[in-house]
């Protein structure tokens, strides 16, 4: 019985349609670091900073990363350049980051983060690339 069940849950995996995200990286500044990179799913993970998906790539090296089988779905993109490798974005006085940052779409933000539908991105079936530049 464990057996069928299985091969089923295979079977309706291995047909189930997923896109995949490439997302490229400009604006990086030096290559010092890694770019940290998150990927959320919903507005709620979103809000509360919980991604689904995290990458960490050399600033120096070729600022690609790509999430493949991304059920179809709106996704946000975050990304920042941790410059001293200390594991978070640094910031100032007032919170405004000393660290290169950037979000999916790339939205003008003044205060905080942009909103999710600001920068969210429509996944598919299909393979979608977009550019993030971190300021």
């Amino acid at each position: 019985m464990r057996t069928i069940f299985t091969q089923l849950c295979l079977a309706f995996s291995l047909n189930t349609p997923a896109g995949e995200l490439t997302v490229r990286f400009t604006g990086v500044s030096s290559p010092k670091g890694e770019i940290m990179v998150a990927l959320y799913a919903s507005e709620d993970q979103y809000k509360l900073w919980k991604s689904c998906r995290n990458a960490k790539i050399p600033a120096s090296g070729d600022k690609t990363v790509v999430f493949a089988d991304l059920p179809k779905g709106n996704y946000v993109v975050s990304a920042y350049q941790d410059k001293n490798s200390n594991g978070e974005l640094d910031k100032a006085l007032f919170g405004i980051p000393t660290e290169p940052y950037g979000f999916s779409r790339n939205p003008f933000s003044r205060l905080g983060a942009p909103s999710f539908d600001k920068a969210a991105l429509a996944i598919g079936d299909d393979k979608l690339e977009t550019v993030v530049d971190l300021q």
